[in-house]
Formats: structure tokens, sequence, C-alpha cells
């Protein structure tokens, strides 16, 4: 199969840290993960923030400058924990996710067996953002979540970007990690990951140490009662 993998960002600026002109190729390449990845992988399980593959607890509140025209959405598919194909693209492209009909695998008997001995589908949705720290060296970071909550949070922050963008050229929203608790439809707490935005910054500002002021928009209520899980498959991230 023919992996659906958007490359384009529309940010000129932040894509030349990654061609052939780059001042450090040897590094640029060294960054590089899977589909969608450049840097480190940021996650959020249980409402704990883990970063990197020996999952290094990030305390809430660490301050990022969000690439939102990164952001992108899709399927991924595990096989041995292991990513075997993927289906996502960017969101600013108006990339549509397939439905998981088309997908195909949909033998059950043929599926990998969860930890509780049940069949467990091998696709998996994904949300992916790209993140640079605001605090040296300034390291690239992805954001990747398959649940109900990475799609709130992404969703909400590209409502912050769709509304208030336009009044901070060529900046992106300065995010804080946070938490949002929502309740399931066995009632139950769930807590997933939320950015919220503690202003905005052109990723020069972020390598001088500036940034500017906004004012972040009110996170919207509705929605946050489907009851999905909010960890990240325990088979891969």
């Amino acid at each position: 199969m023919t992996n659906e993998i958007a490359t384009k960002n529309s940010n000129s600026s932040y894509v030349a840290r990654y061609t052939a002109d780059a001042k450090d190729p040897y590094q640029a390449f060294a960054d590089e993960g899977g589909p969608g990845i450049q840097g480190k992988l940021l996650t959020c399980k249980k409402g704990e923030w883990c970063l990197g593959a020996d999952n290094d607890t990030v305390k809430g509140g660490t301050l990022y400058l969000a690439i939102v025209p990164s952001s992108m959405r899709g399927w991924l598919k595990w096989v041995d924990n292991t990513v075997a194909d993927a289906r996502i693209g960017l969101i600013a492209e108006n990339f549509l996710v397939p439905h998981r009909y088309t997908l195909g695998d949909m033998d059950e008997d043929a599926w990998e067996k969860s930890p509780e001995g049940k069949p467990r589908d091998p696709w998996s949705k994904v949300y992916r953002l790209l993140l640079i720290e605001m605090a040296p060296p300034h390291s690239d970071v992805t954001f990747s979540g398959s649940s109900y909550g990475a799609q709130l949070a992404l969703k909400e922050l590209c409502r912050v970007y769709s509304t208030d963008g336009h009044l901070y050229e060529g900046a992106y929203p300065v995010v804080a990690l946070g938490t949002k608790p929502r309740m399931s439809r066995s009632f139950s707490k769930i807590v997933g990951p939320w950015f919220e935005v503690q202003g905005w910054a052109t990723i020069e500002d972020v390598k001088a140490g500036r940034k500017k002021k906004a004012k972040a928009a009110k996170a919207p209520q509705e929605g946050f009662n489907e009851a999905v899980g909010d960890e990240i498959p325990g088979w891969g991230n």
C-alpha cells in the first residue's frame, strides 16, 4: 500500500530547517522520526505528560511554540509494535481521514491480541502536532495522541489559531502543557491532554527569548461526554 503521508509545511522559515541546505544535516537526520514526527515524541497518558523513548516526565505548564500548520490527523497501522502503514495528512490541506472500512484488515481472527487476550484492531487514529521548546536549546518535539481527548485538544488549538492567527502575522500560539478532565459514559473521569494558550510568538521570537501577549479563548464544553479513552495504544505511540 502507498502511504499517503504529507510532508509539506506552509511556513518556509520552518521548512528551511529540514532542507538539504540545513546548517547541520546530520542533526536533522538524527531528529527524524516516524510519519509526521520531528524530534522526540511527546505523549499524554492518563494525564501524565511524557517525552522520548524513556517516557521522561514533563511538568505541567511547560511552554512550547505550537506550529499549528503542521498538525496532522489520520490512521496508523501497528504490527508487532511497529508502524506498518500510515494514512495521515495535514489539516491545513484539508486532508480527509479515510473511513475505517476502506483500510482493509477487517478479519478479527487475523488481528493481534491485546494483553487481555481480545482481538486488537491494527489501525488506530492518530493526531500529531509539531512543537518547539520555548526554553533553550529550542528542540523540536512532536505531540502524538490517538484518543478522543487528543482530538479535542488539537481541535481547540486549531480553533484559536483560526480565530486569532490573523492578529499575529507569522506567529504561532505559545502553549502550556495541561490536562482536561471529562466524564465517560460509565461516569468515570478521564483526564486527557490540553494546550493552554499563553501568547503568540514567531520562531525568531523563540530563538531571541521574546513572546507576544495574547488572551486565550475559552474552551468549548460540548462533546466531553464521549466515552473514548485517553491512552495511546499500548503497542505503540
